[in-house]
């Protein structure tokens, strides 16, 4: 018996390469602890999500989309900026 009343409980991990499946190359030592530790205090409904793959050179792509993306609705604000321009409503 714990201290708290059972709840959902979320838990975000995010990891530098892959912890689970085929490509793993660490194990996983936190979910087993925190299910533990969060059992001795009641709460037992838990919910793990995974950001595997998170190193830098993963989170460098990311950057480098979410650049491109920023230039492509620039390009298209512009572009409807003009077209207002030419054909004023």
């Amino acid at each position: 018996m714990g201290l708290l009343e059972d709840r959902p409980t979320f838990i975000i991990v995010a990891t530098g390469s892959p912890i689970t499946g085929e490509r793993a190359r660490q194990p996983d030592f936190l979910t087993p602890y925190l299910t533990a530790i969060l059992g001795t205090i009641g709460i037992h409904e838990i919910s793990f999500i995974r950001l595997e793959g998170m190193s830098r050179e993963a989170l460098h792509g990311l950057a480098q989309a979410r650049s491109t993306m920023r230039a492509q609705i620039a390009l298209h604000h512009a572009r409807s900026d003009a077209r207002a321009r030419v054909h004023p409503a």
